[in-house]
């Protein structure tokens, strides 16, 4: 049986607003290469702990232990690497500055 050509396009329209309204996955990830550790989100929100800091991505904002570090697409990959002290933000392969960041917040222990 052969489709018509019109009915393949029909068909194609009528599905490209739902593959399009599709969420994008979430990714989030910790890698240690070289000495480094390297935190990597991909998507459009995510929570990750890296290397003592807490780095989180949501509604086009990225906060480092609660401090507000960068406005960035709201679907994007952030790198966030850390070499001893020294700490670097890539958002989507280029290098964001980063302003002072506080150290994250204590754990605290009760009933020890």
């Amino acid at each position: 049986m052969k489709i018509p050509h019109s009915f393949a396009l029909i068909a194609a329209l009528f599905a490209a607003p739902a593959v399009a309204g599709e969420a994008p996955q979430n990714y989030a990830a910790v890698q240690h290469v070289d000495g480094k550790v390297i935190g990597t989100i991909r998507g459009a929100a995510a929570t990750l702990g890296v290397h003592g800091d807490m780095l989180e991505f949501a509604h086009g904002a990225v906060r480092i232990n609660g401090t507000p570090v960068a406005t960035v697409p709201k679907v994007c990959e952030i790198r966030y690497i850390v070499d001893g002290t020294h700490r670097t933000l890539y958002v989507n392969g280029k290098q964001r500055a980063l302003p002072e960041i506080p150290p994250p917040a204590a754990v605290t222990r009760i009933g020890g």
